[in-house]
């Protein structure tokens, strides 16, 4: 038995007790109470059987982080899909989590509920960040603003630095959604950094440029794109449209309200000339493993730092740690997760200096 899987059997023995009933983001899932899986012993069996034929990799995964903190996450994580959110609780799962998100509200909220949306009944708000530093203002949600800015979703502090966007740096933000990653990180860049930003919904699209306009600053160091990162470029996608959660894929076999043409990262630093790339972001629901074979020159030319959601997949969780691994560019590995559920899952890369 490997390490992963030894370790996960004892999470999941030493939780499968617990009746916990306040383990529920009802900000996310509302009042209703949501069960990651039922709880009952057939569907815990059930998931495990989803997970065994990635367990090679996983243990190759397990492996690869550079701290413990990140493989007891990583336990964690998996604890919780298989029994669900009455028996496990994960980091961020303490009394103080919604009520934080509350308070984002009462402190910043400024016009509630402005943009209503097709997607769960969502309605965003207007809101100023000044109170937590940021000269941002934004139509978004509180649990949005709680995530992005509050927990600094896409930076992973370390002792003596950090993997996030930095002065100067040029950054790839792969799903711009509403605008929200694209201020924070112009904020961090300040006036010598640049800001790629790619989001595929035109609702989205609309709510976005609504957004650069509210900060007209920060907005000029945003060059925005309406394509999908993908492995090449040029080639035309369909779009499931979900929200927030949208996505693209070669083959659809239901109803797409459109198409998109891709753009490759490597193609895009030709094209614009780019001389130097520092930090690339992507959570774009499931495309992350195509859109990072598409900036491999990218990645051996630059080494940026990387914070790559590995959440909306199963096997994303060996197959985009394989392939950078397989790079040989000197990443280490670090696990960020920014939810009390299975979302925002980041996994955090820099490249170790020296490495040839």
């Amino acid at each position: 038995m490997g390490k992963f899987l030894f370790q996960l059997f004892d999470q999941v023995l030493a939780n499968g007790s617990n009746q916990l009933t306040d383990n529920v983001d009802t900000y996310r899932f509302g009042q209703a109470e949501s069960v990651q899986v039922d709880d009952n012993p057939a569907c815990w069996r059930q998931e495990l059987a989803r997970i065994e034929p990635y367990l090679d990799g996983l243990e190759r995964t397990y492996a690869l982080w550079a701290d413990d903190a990140s493989r007891r996450l990583m336990i964690q994580l998996f604890a919780f899909r298989i029994l669900g959110n009455r028996k496990v609780r994960l980091p961020l799962s303490h009394p103080g989590y919604l009520p934080a998100i509350t308070d984002v509200r009462k402190r910043m909220l400024k016009e509630p509920e402005v943009i209503p949306l097709n997607f769960l009944n969502w309605k965003l708000g207007l809101f100023d960040l000044g109170p937590i530093g940021y000269p941002i203002r934004i139509y978004f949600t509180e649990k949005g603003v709680h995530t992005i800015f509050v927990l600094d979703h896409y930076r992973h502090p370390l002792p003596g630095g950090q993997i996030g966007v930095e002065p100067g740096d040029w950054v790839i933000d792969g799903g711009g959604c509403w605008g929200d990653s694209a201020l924070q990180f112009a904020h961090r860049t300040g006036p010598a950094g640049r800001v790629f930003s790619f989001e595929i919904l035109p609702d989205n699209q609309e709510i976005f440029q609504r957004n650069m306009a509210l900060n007209p600053e920060l907005s000029s160091r945003v060059r925005f794109h309406g394509a999908a990162l993908w492995n090449v470029s040029d080639q035309t996608l369909a779009v499931e449209v979900n929200g927030p959660g949208s996505s693209v894929m070669e083959k659809f076999h239901g109803e797409s309200t459109r198409n998109v043409k891709t753009v490759a990262i490597d193609d895009l630093v030709a094209r614009e000339g780019i001389e130097h790339l520092d930090f690339i972001k992507m959570d774009i629901e499931g495309a992350e493993l195509n859109a990072l074979k598409g900036a491999r020159m990218t990645l051996e030319r630059f080494r940026p730092k990387l914070a790559i959601s590995v959440y909306h997949k199963l096997e994303d969780w060996v197959t985009i740690l394989d392939y950078l691994s397989g790079l040989d560019l000197g990443y280490e590995f670090y696990l960020g997760h920014f939810s009390i559920h299975l979302e925002e899952s980041i996994l955090f890369a820099r490249c170790l200096p020296g490495h040839p």
